[in-house]
């Protein structure tokens, strides 16, 4: 019955997309009328967002959700969604990734995905609480990782490349990776946090700093590639 329940959560928000034609589904997953409604939170990506080029973000962060519809436009890939967790400063790395739907349709990384309880809910009194979601451990290979940000009426685009390591699962109810960012991890988020930043940021394979660095030129955003 849970597993039902999130398809179909999963299957109203396809639906809602494809009938309204969103280019971008910024989604408020941890919404109590969600919960209430559908008795757990989506925890799918439907195939529908990659055949149309356009994206659905969790935690209802409109600039995130757009940083990743860009990030889609540009390369056509998956783009995935994350904000970092922890710093492991011993090895250079950092822990990141993000609750609710996430991109785990690359076909080439099928074997990453695992339908495993949404153990953050489980306790909960919601009709599916605990319910199944793909459980994805991020595709290794060099990303980018960008963000945008407002301050005080103007935007700031933040970018820069890591390595997402193999690995197995490791951080239950999170769609995750570890990643080596280029930039030593303890300087990398200092830069940013000099900067300003909130938390979430897109990542997509290969390296698309200087497109994005296009982009910002055209829109007027303060653009910081850093490396």
């Amino acid at each position: 019955d849970k597993f039902i329940g999130c398809v179909k959560a999963t299957l109203g928000i396809k639906k809602l997309a494809e009938k309204n034609d969103i280019d971008c589904y910024v989604y408020n997953d941890i919404d109590q009328a969600t919960f209430r409604i559908a008795g757990c939170r989506a925890g799918f990506y439907p195939q529908w967002f990659n055949e149309h080029l356009s994206v659905l973000v969790p935690e209802a962060d409109i600039a995130a959700g757009l940083i990743t519809y860009i990030m889609k436009l540009i390369s056509g890939k998956n783009v995935n969604f994350i904000e970092p967790f922890h710093i492991e400063d011993d090895f250079g790395t950092f822990a990141g990734g993000h609750a609710g739907p996430n991109d785990h349709n690359d076909p080439k990384w099928q074997d990453n995905v695992i339908i495993a309880r949404d153990v953050r809910f489980a306790k909960t009194s919601w009709k599916y609480a605990g319910a199944p979601f793909a459980w994805n451990r991020f595709s290794p290979g060099m990303k980018t990782v960008a963000g945008l940000y407002e301050e005080d009426g103007k935007y700031k685009l933040i970018t820069f490349q890591a390595e997402s390591l193999p690995g197995e699962h490791l951080l239950a109810t999170y769609s995750h990776s570890i990643f080596r960012p280029v930039v030593p991890v303890k300087e990398l988020f200092e830069r940013i946090l000099r900067i300003g930043a909130t938390q979430h940021y897109a990542i997509v394979d290969g390296d698309i700093r200087e497109e994005l660095e296009d982009f910002a030129e055209i829109m007027g955003f303060e653009f910081y590639n850093i490396k």
